[in-house]
């Protein structure tokens, strides 16, 4: 999805991916409506697909009108997200999109006394050594086979890792950083629309820069953004996919994160 489309396109391009769950009908007219408003309201696209998965799913699950939903039926849902695998701090977020859902629909139960209690998992942060053998191990078998420039792909991985521990940035700043938010002679990084919409400046050091300055002059395309990923915008989820693969590679298992954000390396 993209930045030009109406409210009324990101609302359909969302209902039809996750489509209203079909019956009893006032629950389908209600989801619709909701899925509109929120697009009216300007929340990302990102944010709408989130909340409409969540909510078409507990719908589905439910199959019972909205003013007729109550605390058993928040308690068998959250039993059955954790019947399905779900961590605990996982299913906390699903009750919450759906408590916010059925709050906006006129029916305020409490969701949250059914969500699991999660344990604080304080994040393992590897040690220089790991992270030498993790950026030592982005080589061509960890790239997918229709790469288009093998070269450029290693380095553009290279770059990407050696930035986010040298800088604390989390992913999605990473993967939104412009090319103009680097200052190469000051050695500093401006994170523009960070956690809570503020900027901010990070420092980088020297080597970091010299393996962004060298994969950009590998790049033939024109985009203005710092990263990219086969012609586009690097995403995240192709981040999390690649860490996923490097550190098999690297035979290092405490590559973890922290709020779908940061990667701890």
């Amino acid at each position: 999805m993209t930045a030009e489309l109406s409210p009324l396109d990101i609302a359909e391009q969302v209902i039809s991916t996750f489509p209203p769950p079909g019956e009893p009908e006032e629950n389908d007219n209600a989801y619709v409506d909701w899925i509109q408003i929120m697009a009216e309201k300007g929340q990302s696209p990102n944010t709408i697909y989130v909340y409409a998965q969540t909510v078409s799913d507990f719908l589905r699950f439910i199959k019972k009108p909205i003013s007729q939903i109550n605390e058993a039926d928040i308690r068998a849902y959250s039993r059955h997200l954790q019947e399905q695998g779900k961590a605990p701090y996982t299913v906390q977020n699903y009750l919450t999109r759906v408590g916010i859902f059925l709050k906006a629909m006129g029916n305020p139960i409490n969701v949250y006394r059914f969500a699991p209690k999660s344990k604080f998992r304080v994040p393992e942060y590897l040690t220089p050594e790991e992270v030498k053998k993790f950026i030592d191990a982005i080589d061509e078998s960890i790239l997918d086979g229709d790469e288009p420039d093998p070269e450029l792909a290693i380095m553009r991985f290279k770059a990407l890792f050696t930035l986010l521990p040298d800088t604390g940035l989390r992913v999605s700043e990473a993967c939104n950083l412009r090319k103009v938010d680097v200052d190469f002679s000051e050695r500093l990084i401006t994170v523009v629309k960070g956690k809570r919409n503020k900027y901010r400046k990070v420092p980088v050091s020297k080597g970091t820069l010299e393996l962004i300055q060298k994969y950009w002059g590998m790049r033939k395309d024109k985009l203005p953004f710092a990263f990219e990923y086969k012609g586009r915008k690097l995403d995240r989820m192709s981040v999390w996919r690649f860490t996923r693969e490097i550190a098999h590679k690297a035979g290092i298992d405490k590559v973890t994160r922290t709020h779908g954000e940061n990667i701890h390396l």
